[in-house]
């Protein structure tokens, strides 16, 4: 999925999204056997599905009955259209990044995903439903996180803010999951830590950036 950037965040162009619903993104992802379709799995928070669970059939099923994939003679499943450039991308990655905005009750989350295929940004949206964007071949995973969290800033407006990525590791990395977090106060002061997940620093004051590349440089 690499065509025009539609990563700006909530209130973004939706012409190119996919929606999915949980189990088709889990039939999806049952198309790959190796350690990046499991990564982008628990990256998503999905549940691991036995092969031949009730939960991937409906998932089938609904593929095909919504003309997303068809099944050979066979048996065998093949997603198409857009479809099938995702579950590349899913399957392949080789790159997850995970971005966050956070004002009281309100949030926003998305995955970002980079393989030899393409990109996509994964976002959890109500009732189980999942919708997924292309994003630019040509741009850093890390910098379209960035973007993405200023997105989310500008669409919830309250203070206190808190904006996040994660870094998310391959598996057996010696390095283990990196993020970088920024908190803009009430009184609009900025602070930021960066570090290990597990071992995030105090955070500590940093000079307003609206942009939000902040976040992408203290990961750089």
């Amino acid at each position: 999925m690499t065509e025009q950037d539609t990563t700006g965040g909530p209130g973004r162009r939706a012409d190119q999204a996919i929606e999915l619903t949980g189990f088709e993104l889990l039939s999806l992802l049952s198309l790959g056997d190796d350690a990046s379709a499991k990564k982008t799995r628990e990256s998503l928070r999905l549940p691991e599905v036995p092969e031949g669970s009730p939960l991937l059939g409906a998932g089938l099923s609904s593929l095909i009955v919504r003309k997303m994939a068809t099944v050979d003679d066979a048996g065998v499943l093949t997603p198409q259209g857009p479809v099938l450039a995702l579950a590349a991308v899913l399957n392949r990655a080789t790159e997850w990044i995970e971005a966050a905005g956070v004002s009281g009750e309100t949030n926003h989350v998305a995955l970002l995903v980079k393989s030899p295929d393409g990109a996509a940004l994964i976002e959890p949206k109500p009732y189980g439903i999942w919708q997924a964007l292309p994003v630019p071949a040509n741009d850093r995973l890390i910098d379209v996180a960035s973007r993405y969290v200023r997105a989310t800033f500008k669409d919830i407006t309250t203070l206190p803010f808190a904006g996040s990525i994660k870094v998310i590791a391959q598996a057996g990395a010696p390095a283990g999951d990196r993020a970088a977090a920024v908190r803009i106060g009430e009184d609009k002061a900025w602070e930021i830590s960066s570090g290990p997940v597990e071992r995030l620093p105090k955070p500590v004051p940093v000079e307003a950036d609206p942009t939000f590349a902040v976040l992408a440089k203290a990961l750089a």
